[in-house]
C-alpha cells in the first residue's frame, strides 16, 4: 500500500509526530513484557510504509524499549495482526466496518493501529534499511527432547517408497489418464501398500500424500523411462528432483486443513505458500540432525524467527469443523496459532516425512483451542491427519536435501531372500525387501506382517485370470525361494491354475425365440440350415450374429422368416 493509499484509508503517516512520549513508551511496555515470539510480531505496527522522517521521529520518540522493538521487527518478518492481539485493551481490527464491509461503514480505528494500514508485511528496502541501524535480537535457543519421543516413531525409506508406487503403476494397477498416471487411481494403491499394524494408519497417510505430491508436482509425469522398464529404481537423484519439485509447489498445504474457510478471496492466506514453505526450511536448517524436537516448540521458534505463519485475514476464518452451525468459530488468536501448528505439523508428517528429509513421532492428537461461539457439540476433535505428530528429528537423508552435508552412504540388502513354507507362507529373510517382490507377493497372497505373507488360492486365480500364467508364477516364485517349491505349494499353484482355466467363453450367440415347434425342428435338421444354428432349449436356437444373414436367406427359401435385429 503506498502512501498516497494510506492517506485515502484515513491513516496518515504523518501522524507519527502527533504521538506523545508517553503514547509510544506505554505501547513499547505493552509489547517488550511478552514473549520473544510476540516482541518480534510488531512489524507494520511503528514503521511499515511510512516515510524517513517519522520514521526518525519515531525513534526518537519510542526511547530504548522501542528501539529493542523496532530491531525485533526489522531482522524479522512478522505480520501486523499478531501484534494486535497482544494489546487486549484496544479493538482488533483496523477499522470497525459493517457487515458488508462497504467504506461508508468504517469508522476512526484505535490509536495503536492508527500509525500504518493493517495486513502488511515490512517493506524489504525498509527492513534492511532498520536492520543496518539497529543491533539484531538475540534469536531464542530451540528446545530438544531428551531422549526417546513421546508416542511411538515411524521409520519410513523414501525411496523403498517411491519404487513401490513406482512399481504397482507398471504392473497396471494405476489407472491413466491423457495427463499421466490418476492421483485418484495412485492414492487408492498407495493405500493397500501397508500390512496390518499398530503403524498402519500413519503409513497409509505418508504413502497417499507421496501419492498425491508425485503426480501433482508433474514428477510421475515425467518418469516415462521408468514406468516402461521393468524393476527400474528410483535414485537418489529422482528423489532429490522431486524434494525441488514440492520446494517450489504452488499448493498451499493450508488447504489440506479440515474446516479452513478458504471459498473466498477475503478468506485466503496473507503469505505465500512457497515463501512460507522456504522459510520454514530454513528454519530446519539450524535444527540439529538426528535429535528429537517437539512440533509445537518447534513451530513457535519458527514463528519467532521467520515468515512462517499461514496468517489469514480474519480471525473469523478459522471455523474449525464447517461453517457456522456446529464449527468452532469466533476462535480469536488461538485459533489463528492452532493453524499455524497445524499447518506445521502437517508439512512434517505428510510431506517432509513421505520425503525422507525428517522422521517422525506419533503421540497424542493436539488440542483444540476452547469455543468461543458453538451452536452444538458437532465439533471435531482434530483439525488434520496429521495432528497426531508429536516430534520429528532430521535424518542424514534429510541434510542432504538440504544442502547442509554429504550425501549418506547406500545401505546395500543384506544377502537373505526368502523362504516359503510348505504351508504357503512367504517369509523375508534379508533386511530390505525389493519393490517388486513386495508387490508381487501382495497380488498373489495376503500379508500378515511387515515381512511375511500367506498365499491364497483365491488370489492366484486372480493372478491368473488376469493374464499370468501358472509357469510365470512358479518360475518367480521359485526364483524367490532359491530352491524347489514345497510339493504343497505347487498343488495350490495346480489347483488354481485348474479353477482359474475350468471355464471359458464361448463364441456369442444370438438368441431366436420360436414359437412353432415346426420350424424350430425344420431349423434344426434341415440340410441347409443345421449348420447354421444349435439348439439352445424350448423354443429357443442360437445363432452366430456373424452368420444370421445366411440363416435368414435358408430359413426364407424354406418357407420361414426370420426377422433382422434392430437397427439393421
Amino acid at each position: 500500500m503506498s502512501v498516497a493509499d494510506a492517506s485515502d484509508a484515513m491513516i496518515l503517516p504523518e501522524s507519527l509526530v502527533n504521538r506523545t512520549n508517553d503514547e509510544l513508551q506505554r505501547m513499547a511496555r505493552l509489547f517488550t513484557s511478552k514473549t520473544p515470539t510476540n516482541k518480534r510480531d510488531l512489524v507494520g505496527l511503528l514503521i511499515a510504509q511510512t516515510h524517513l522522517p517519522a520514521l526518525q521521529r519515531t525513534l526518537e520518540l519510542a526511547g530504548e524499549d522501542g528501539r529493542r522493538l523496532l530491531a525485533v521487527a526489522a531482522h524479522g518478518n512478522g505480520l501486523l495482526r499478531t501484534a494486535q492481539a497482544c494489546v487486549r485493551d484496544f479493538p482488533l481490527g483496523s477499522w470497525q466496518r459493517d457487515w458488508n464491509y462497504s467504506r461508508a461503514g468504517q469508522q476512526k480505528p484505535s490509536v495503536v493501529l492508527l500509525f500504518f494500514p493493517d495486513e502488511q508485511v515490512m517493506p524489504r528496502t525498509l527492513r534492511m534499511r532498520l536492520a543496518g541501524q539497529l543491533p539484531a535480537p538475540p534469536r531464542p535457543a530451540l528446545p530438544t527432547l531428551n531422549g526417546e519421543p513421546p508416542g511411538f516413531a515411524i521409520s519410513s525409506d523414501a525411496l523403498v517408497d517411491l519404487g513401490l508406487l513406482m512399481e504397482s503403476a507398471r504392473a497396471g494397477q494405476v489407472q491413466m489418464t491423457l495427463k499421466g498416471p490418476s492421483v485418484v487411481s495412485l492414492r487408492r494403491v498407495a493405500a493397500g501398500l501397508t500390512c496390518p499394524s499398530p503403524h498402519a494408519e500413519a503409513d497409509q497417510l505418508r504413502l497417499r500424500c507421496l501419492a498425491t505430491l508425485l503426480t501433482a508436482c508433474g514428477w510421475l509425469r515425467q518418469q516415462g523411462s521408468l514406468l516402461r522398464t521393468a524393476h527400474a529404481a528410483v535414485d537418489r537423484a529422482g528423489l532429490q528432483d522431486l524434494f525441488a519439485r514440492y520446494k517450489a509447489w504452488p499448493h498451499d498445504e493450508l488447504l489440506d486443513l479440515d474446516g479452513l474457510r478458504h471459498c473466498h478471496d477475503e478468506y485466503a492466506p496473507i503469505s505465500e505458500p512457497v515463501a512460507r514453505r522456504r522459510a520454514l526450511l530454513g528454519v530446519m536448517r539450524h535444527c540439529p540432525p538426528g535429535v528429537w524436537i517437539d512440533s509445537g516448540a518447534f513451530s513457535r521458534h519458527a514463528a519467532a524467527q521467520d515468515l512462517i505463519d499461514p496468517i489469514l485475514e480474519e480471525e473469523c476464518q478459522v471455523s474449525i469443523g464447517g461453517e457456522y452451525h456446529g464449527s468452532m468459530s469466533c476462535l480469536g488468536e488461538p485459533g489463528l496459532v492452532a493453524v499455524r501448528d497445524a499447518w506445521v505439523r502437517l508439512v512434517l508428517g505428510c510431506y517432509l516425512a513421505p520425503l525422507g528429509v525428517v522422521e517422525v513421532s506419533l503421540g497424542q492428537l493436539a488440542t483444540l483451542p476452547p469455543m468461543d461461539d458453538s451452536f452444538d457439540d458437532s465439533v471435531p476433535d482434530r483439525i488434520s491427519h496429521a495432528d497426531r505428530v508429536a516430534a520429528f528429528r532430521l535424518t542424514p537423508l534429510g541434510v542432504w536435501l538440504l544442502g547442509l552435508g554429504p550425501e549418506p552412504a547406500r545401505v546395500e540388502a543384506l544377502p537373505g531372500g526368502w523362504r516359503i513354507q510348505a504351508d504357503g507362507s512367504v517369509v523375508a529373510l534379508g533386511e530390505r525387501i525389493a519393490p517388486a517382490d513386495r508387490v508381487l507377493l501382495d497380488k498373489l497372497g495376503e500379508r500378515l506382517d511387515e515381512r511375511t505373507w500367506r498365499l491364497e488360492r483365491d488370489r492366484l486365480i486372480a493372478a491368473m485370470a488376469a493374464g499370468d500364467g501358472l509357469n510365470v508364477l512358479r518360475e518367480r516364485l521359485t526364483a524367490l525361494a532359491g530352491t524347489a517349491l514345497p510339493a504343497t505349494v505347487g498343488r495350490l499353484l495346480d489347483e488354481a491354475a485348474r479353477r482359474a482355466t475350468a471355464i471359458t467363453l464361448g463364441p456369442q450367440l444370438l438368441l431366436l425365440n420360436v414359437a412353432d415347434p415346426h420350424a424350430r425342428e425344420q431349423l434344426l435338421h434341415d440340410r441347409a440350415t443345421r449348420e447354421l444354428c444349435r439348439d439352445c432349449g424350448s423354443d429357443s436356437l442360437g445363432v452366430d450374429p456373424a452368420r444370421l444373414a445366411d440363416l435368414r436367406r435358408a430359413a426364407r427359401k424354406l418357407g420361414w422368416h426370420i426377422p433382422a435385429p434392430h437397427g439393421h
